[in-house]
């Protein structure tokens, strides 16, 4: 079957009009993007794509009526995804009032039209020429997966700076952008959510265990993103995303096996997924030596020996890849690096209150109730561990060891 580019406004209208689509908005810039099959001076079949960085919208399929049930359709479809993929398409829209099951066959999903990038939103079919009981559907073409270490190392080196947040990092490494989809799973109260919010013109939610953090993110920040009450082990999304960010987060699975097919079973083919979180038994030589105060103190160490750590840590990042190679990834990058900084003692204490005192004063981890004497205990023998780990300046030096991992979905 002979396919060929560009063909003439008048060949494209003719085929239209045969077929009953619109034709008013074509312009010799659409036309730019049009294929023919058949005989270049007479084709029996034409398709169309308007683009707009990595979206399309895939327009004008229309079969001369003689010429029909012979595969037309579907090669001039094949050629168009193809081009399309080549100019760095990641996601193809059409509207159809007829042809939903055969655009099924091919790979095309429904999807609601509030779902639409803006880009589509504005095109004269979306707005104007579709009418609404039109179906809108989607098809999502694979990422590349980098071909060489290098590629994401580099991101990683440039935003390796002591000064910069664990979370900053991970952001230059997943270089959200475009309209790409994106969860982010431990959001807490969606601080960084709303950032990824501003990255990119795609779908934007953010889940999390605990009720409070939640409500509060939907309350601040509910605007353009869908927050949700889950854990990573519970999600149950299928197929609906192109990245997962998890940042600070993956220390609280309690199934990392369950959590890493979670992950799979969210992201499209060609997805990925970013985690930094603490790791190492060894996570953070601040936190472990105000513990062992704790452990040694008369009066909170018997209730202490009960502790039963709720924290998911591996002892190097040949353990993270493996994990996440079990469950279908490839894994360009993954480092355990020691990243520190420094703070006065009291706001060291609120590093820790941030996050690790959770899991240090949960009832479930002991067994046992805890008293709020022992409580207060626990958290006066902190602050004055922290005191004492200041240098002449009045600074602690907090270090951590974290993970930075980027996995993609084959």
């Amino acid at each position: 079957m002979n396919l060929f580019r560009n063909p003439t406004e008048a060949q494209v209208k003719h085929l239209l009009a045969e077929s009953k689509l619109p034709s008013s908005d074509l312009s010799p810039r659409h036309l730019e993007h049009f294929f023919g099959c058949g005989p270049v001076e007479a084709p029996n079949g034409v398709v169309g794509l308007e683009i707009y960085g990595d979206v399309a919208l895939l327009r004008s399929l229309a079969v001369a009526p003689d010429s029909r049930g012979n595969g037309h359709g579907k090669a001039l479809v094949a050629q168009a995804e193809r081009y399309a993929h080549a100019q760095g398409v990641t996601k193809v829209y059409l509207l159809t009032t007829t042809a939903a099951a055969f655009f099924e066959r091919l790979g095309y999903r429904r999807t609601d039209r509030e779902s639409a990038p803006e880009p589509i939103r504005q095109t004269e079919e979306f707005s104007a020429l579709c009418p609404s009981s039109s179906t809108f559907m989607v098809k999502y073409h694979r990422k590349p997966m980098p071909s060489e270490f290098s590629e994401i190392a580099k991101r990683y080196r440039e935003t390796s700076l002591v000064q910069q947040s664990a979370a900053e990092t991970l952001f230059r490494l997943l270089a959200i952008r475009g309209s790409e989809d994106v969860l982010d799973v431990g959001c807490g109260t969606g601080n960084l959510t709303k950032k990824i919010r501003v990255a990119t013109s795609g779908r934007v939610v953010g889940i999390d265990p605990a009720e409070g953090m939640i409500e509060r993110a939907a309350r601040e920040h509910g605007d353009g993103i869908d927050f949700a009450v889950s854990s990573a082990e519970a999600m149950s999304f299928h197929e609906e995303f192109d990245i997962i960010f998890c940042n600070s987060a993956f220390q609280w699975v309690r199934d990392a096996d369950k959590a890493v097919a979670g992950f799979a079973g969210a992201l499209r083919a060609g997805g990925r997924v970013g985690i930094q979180a603490p790791a190492r038994s060894d996570y953070c030589p601040n936190f472990l030596a105000a513990i062992r105060d704790v452990a040694a103190d008369p009066s909170l160490g018997p209730t202490f020996a009960h502790f039963k750590s709720p924290w998911c840590f591996f002892q190097d990042a040949s353990e993270y890849s493996a994990l996440f190679v079990r469950h279908g990834f490839q894994v360009p990058f993954a480092e355990i690096q020691t990243v520190d900084s420094t703070h006065t003692p009291s706001q060291t204490f609120d590093i820790f209150a941030s996050g690790a005192i959770a899991g240090y004063l949960d009832p479930s981890c002991y067994g046992c109730p805890l008293d709020e004497q022992y409580m207060t205990g626990f958290r006066q023998t902190i602050r004055e561990q922290f005191e004492r780990q200041a240098g002449p300046d009045g600074l602690v030096r907090l270090v951590f060891r974290r993970i930075f991992l980027v996995a993609v979905r084959a």
